[in-house]
């Protein structure tokens, strides 16, 4: 069996993370939480919140220090 890439890893990181994402917007829809029209300004809003905390920790982390700052591995 072939070794997969770093890349390889992270792509099939973003794939699962992008389903749990339409599941639980989804979820949100059904529970009443959101409006279906109101999805895209909640993805905005998430996608600006995960930029702004990115942002954050290059700022604050070393060069050699991994991004942990979403998840405890």
């Amino acid at each position: 069996m072939e070794e997969k890439t770093i890349e390889a890893h992270a792509a099939d990181l973003l794939h699962a993370t992008n389903l749990f994402l339409n599941h639980s917007v989804q979820c949100l829809v059904k529970q009443g939480a959101i409006q279906p029209g109101e999805r895209n300004a909640l993805m905005r809003e998430y996608s600006r919140l995960m930029a702004e905390q990115t942002r954050e920790s290059d700022r604050t982390s070393s060069e050699t220090q991994a991004h942990s700052f979403i998840f405890s591995y």
